[in-house]
């Protein structure tokens, strides 16, 4: 079963184990990693981020555009949004094409099955990306959301 924000729930394939993205394992029943994949198969982004954080996707193959992290998303998140902070593209050592992990956390409030349970309700969520130019991993979003 897939545990994600309904925005990105249909690009989301579960990472179990060591991978590419980051080191450390994941605990706890209530966090859950995912790679994002477009639903056209591919996996390298161009990824753009304000300091919010807000973060956007957008597929290299088809231009499809990801809503990857955003406040007004999750109904425990206080946003306060005048007008939205333009966002910029990250750019790694010249590089900017990027494979994509979210980490999702929740709160232990409810359980997973429990018919309260919001999936849009997260808690914590961190963002990597893989530079697949330059091999390397950078954490581009540790932030909590309540």
């Amino acid at each position: 079963m897939i545990y994600a924000p309904s925005h990105i729930k249909k690009y989301a394939k579960q990472i179990q184990g060591k991978n590419k993205f980051f080191s450390d394992g994941i605990y706890g029943e209530f966090t859950f990693a995912y790679e994002i994949s477009c639903n056209c198969g591919n996996k390298e982004f161009v990824v753009y981020k304000n300091s919010e954080p807000k973060v956007i996707a957008s597929c290299t193959s088809c231009g499809n555009q990801i809503t990857l992290y955003d406040l007004i998303e999750y109904p425990c998140a206080v946003v306060i949004r005048d007008t939205e902070e333009e966002l910029e593209r990250v750019i790694n050592e010249s590089n900017d094409k990027f494979n994509v992990a979210i980490i999702i956390q929740y709160s232990d409030e409810f359980a997973l099955d429990d018919e309260e349970f919001d999936e849009d309700a997260i808690t914590w969520c961190q963002i990597y990306l893989y530079d697949i130019a330059n091999l390397q991993s950078i954490m581009i979003v540790d932030d909590e959301t309540a």
